[in-house]
């Protein structure tokens, strides 16, 4: 269905509604909405926490008692004053706070908080995440709710896990809440209570009711089997980091830093671009920004770190350097780049073959070259946000996809334009990748070249309804083509389909131009729609030894080598032709059929334009052929 409404607006470019028809396929591609829900009179609004309760009336949730707490969603749509939808996770669009924790409000139905403005949890309350705020809207990740209680007892007592306790540390009056075990507590904004002295060191935080070594957040490094493959000789060393990552040349330093096992943790450093100190080092296995610390990556950063499992870089909005990532092969799924909104850099992640299902919530331009190139363990990556990978003038973008080999379902519902040689070789792309995951596409390469979708051989039958441009040789190589429906286009670029062997037919009702090499040597080729085609370039339909009728009804200028060795060839009707071949006594149009039965239909015009005779390239075609020739 929404193949079908695309493909209309396409062809009527109904800007807005085709707006619509994205904004419907996201939602159809969401399970984290429940839709339609009928309530009479609901009074609901947009953003609005709700519950249901046990006879199956929804009502605005609220942290201050059991009864009322238990948020499982926020409203996302009012649809009419008895219909509303609901969003049970992922983003709602709105305005709220960057990085911060919104929490179910205790005081009023329906609405959240944040700590900058807090409310006071007392005994009997409930503390209930209800998701992060970012710039683009409220990522909702609501956990399960957490009484909150009173216990006393002194520094050997042991909690149970689900229990929250409220203590006084050192003259801070702190709330925390157990893990399961004496020694490590956590606030109720989900984070490790941290207390440290005025140097960065790490405190014994006690009261006499509790006793914890409280451990730091900030960039977690963590080695496979030793330390001694950091760049650093004693890990415990704070100068010594702050040496190798050149701080504070490359932003503030950290202030603090813990070992504990074979996890090195760095606090206190502010907008750091990360240097090559890690990169190429074995035994490294993930590289963590818990606090944001990072918010750009060098050159080469990660480069060859073939151990590197996970990485966390959310407050790094550009990658604008080349190889930060390259040939980091085992780095997985775990990856996590919130922020990113564009690839500047070359080869970002080129040959990291255990990435399959990535998500890059944000990212919405891909320029750099070969970002995913080599990526052949990647099948399903999400890219919801993505408009555009290189741009419509030059070459940037090129291979962003190259040779990965088993991609088969990417999330691209907002993409409208990719660069040369972006699919090249992804021969697990097929047809039902075209119908679904491309809903957008307007724009493949440029005037200079595109090689698309070269080489991807599981193409057999498939129609681009929304393509309106596509580059020169975007179609090579695709040995498995049988059918291909481009009913936007206007332009057959140079060899685009050259070589296609199997090709039997191609439909391109607006296409009014072909140009040189275009389906040259498409030898099975026998059915087109030229009805609209004007011009044909060099060669344009040469080695077509398949086709038999000819049909371009408002062609005026044919190029030399047009249709040569198009063997097969019986009728040629050609009724507006002017030029044929550039030059009344050129004859190479027809070069390379001989020997046939021939209707040719041309403009009286043509019989005599040669000084009174035919033009050189009719006269070729009846010296080699027996041909009847209708004049109008």
């Amino acid at each position: 269905m929404i193949r079908g409404l695309l493909s209309t607006l396409s062809l009527t470019k109904d800007r807005k509604l085709q707006e619509i028809i994205r904004a419907l396929w996201r939602e159809i591609h969401d399970n984290n909405v429940i839709e339609d829900i009928a309530q009479t009179a609901h009074g609901f609004e947009v953003g609005q926490a709700v519950k249901q309760t046990a006879e199956g009336t929804w009502v605005l949730a609220q942290a201050n008692n059991d009864a009322n707490a238990g948020a499982v969603g926020l409203v996302c749509k009012v649809k009419d004053a008895d219909t509303f939808w609901i969003r049970t996770g992922g983003l709602l669009p709105g305005e709220y706070e960057t990085g911060k924790k919104y929490f179910l409000s205790t005081i009023t139905a329906g609405e959240t908080f944040i700590q900058a403005n807090p409310e006071v949890w007392v005994t009997g309350n409930y503390r209930q995440v209800i998701g992060t705020g970012y710039d683009k809207g409220l990522l909702i990740e609501i956990d399960e709710r957490s009484l909150i209680s009173e216990i006393g007892g002194d520094s050997s007592n042991t909690f149970e896990d689900t229990e929250d306790i409220e203590f006084t540390v050192d003259q801070q009056n702190v709330t925390a809440r157990t893990i399961g075990y004496t020694g490590e507590f956590y606030d109720l904004n989900g984070d490790v209570v941290q207390f440290y002295d005025e140097d960065g060191n790490k405190l014994i935080a006690s009261n006499g009711l509790i006793k914890a070594i409280l451990p730091l957040e900030g960039l977690k490094i963590t080695c496979s089997s030793s330390l001694s493959v950091l760049p650093v000789v004693d890990p415990t060393n704070l100068s010594s980091w702050n040496q190798v990552f050149d701080l504070p040349n490359n932003g503030t330093p950290f202030n603090a830093v813990s070992v504990e096992g074979l996890v090195v943790t760095l606090a206190g450093g502010k907008n750091i671009t990360l240097n090559t100190a890690l990169n190429q080092r074995s035994g490294i296995i993930s590289v963590i920004d818990e606090t944001g610390c990072v918010i750009a990556l060098g050159a080469s950063c990660m480069f060859n770190s073939t151990d590197l499992e996970s990485a966390t870089f959310d407050s790094v909005v550009e990658i604008t350097e080349d190889d930060v990532f390259n040939g980091c092969s085992k780095l997985n799924d775990s990856i996590s780049f919130y922020s990113l909104n564009s690839i500047q850099g070359d080869r970002a992640f080129q040959g990291c073959t255990s990435l399959v299902s990535p998500a890059f919530q944000s990212l919405t331009e891909i320029i750099g070259w070969s970002s995913f190139q080599g990526c052949t363990g990647l099948v399903n990556p999400s890219f919801p946000e993505l408009i555009t990978i290189g741009n419509t003038v030059g070459n940037s973008g090129a291979n962003t996809f190259r040779a990965c080999s088993n991609l088969k379902t990417p999330y691209f519902p907002l993409l409208e334009h990719i660069g040369m040689w972006c699919f090249y070789d992804c021969i697990g792309i097929d047809d039902t990748t075209i119908a679904d995951c491309f809903p957008s596409l307007k724009t493949a390469g440029d005037i200079w070249g595109s090689g698309s979708f070269f080489g991807c051989t599981g193409l057999i039958e498939p129609v681009f309804e929304t393509l309106e441009f596509i580059g020169a040789e975007a179609f090579q190589g695709c040995s498995g083509l049988i059918y291909l429906g481009l009913p936007l286009i206007t332009s057959l670029e140079g060899s685009i389909l050259q070589g296609c062997a199997s090709l039997v037919e191609i439909d391109i009702p607006n296409v009014t131009e072909i140009k040189i090499g275009a389906l040259y040597n498409c030898s099975s080729l026998t059915t087109a729609n030229l009805d609209s085609v004007l011009t044909c370039l060099n060669s344009a339909f040469q080695g077509c030894s398949s086709f038999t009728t000819f049909s371009l009804p408002v062609a005026t200028s044919l190029a030399p080598g047009c249709f040569k060795n198009c063997t097969s060839a019986t009728t040629f009707y050609l009724p507006s032709v002017t030029n044929l071949g550039g030059s009344v006594a050129s004859y190479q149009v027809f070069q390379g059929i001989t020997g046939k039965i021939i209707e040719l239909t041309v403009p009286a015009a043509m019989m005599t334009i040669n000084g009174g005779n035919p033009d050189g390239d009719i006269q070729y075609l009846r010296a080699n052929n027996t041909v009847t020739i209708i004049q109008v």
